[in-house]
């Protein structure tokens, strides 16, 4: 029964871009860096929709980083489309990310720690270093969710073998891989995709928190030159 399920999902990057002071804001922010986004443009016009109207359900669902179900009936109905979306797509490209990634790990380091429990220090770590874990399994995917895709594609593979042996890994991967393409937003100056799988353990990434403050104060300084013209006119 279980299996019939339809699992949930949350928003890549939603913390970042979307914080509220209201957890059911009246709008959404629309960041004008999705256009120098690969995956964006690789989208269908129809899916390029869908994904702005699943971001504006995100931020009505009251919660810093919101799970979906991944259940298209139910999101056609909650925003107000004729026919069910099709969200291949968007898995696809990355822009939403599935509970199993997320709860793979968790589930193996529980195994793990319960097959290990009363038993050697040497036994435990020989069955914590990635079983039942297959890079070839999670390649494409993740060489998909990257946005240069330049390069040599099977030195990627070889480098990506090496380094991301485990789902734990594979998370720390792609929690650098987000964060340097945040802090990173023009294309042209990201490093091709077989030099980041090559070199992602070694690379330092500027916190994100410095480009969104960036942003912000633009922002403000919008508003009041805004704010200055309306008061000279007056």
């Amino acid at each position: 029964m279980d299996d019939k399920r339809p699992g949930y999902f949350t928003i890549k990057n939603w913390v970042k871009y979307q914080h509220y002071k209201d957890r059911s804001p009246p709008w959404i922010k629309l960041h004008a860096t999705i256009f120098e986004d690969y995956e964006f443009d690789c989208l269908h016009d129809a899916s390029k929709l869908h994904l702005i109207l699943i971001w504006v359900l995100a931020s009505k669902l009251g919660e810093k980083n919101p799970r979906i179900p991944n259940d298209p009936e139910w999101i056609r109905k909650k925003i107000h489309l004729k026919n069910k979306p099709d969200l291949k797509p968007l898995f696809k490209y990355g822009f939403l990310v599935s509970d199993s990634e997320v709860l793979a790990p968790c589930l193996q380091d529980a195994r793990t720690e319960g097959e290990g429990e009363g038993e050697g220090e040497a036994e435990t770590e020989g069955e914590g270093e990635g079983e039942g874990f297959s890079p070839d399994s999670f390649f494409e995917e993740d060489w998909a969710r990257y946005p240069r895709k330049a390069g040599n594609k099977k030195a990627a593979l070889r480098h990506y073998k090496k380094s991301v042996k485990s789902h734990e890994k594979r998370k720390l991967f792609l929690k650098k891989m987000d964060a340097y393409v945040a802090a990173n937003t023009d294309n042209a100056f990201r490093l091709y995709a077989s030099s980041f799988f090559n070199q992602w353990e070694g690379l330092e990434v500027a916190e994100p928190e410095e480009q969104m403050s960036e942003n912000e104060r633009i922002n403000r300084e919008l508003i009041e030159e805004y704010a200055n013209e309306k008061a000279n006119k007056s």
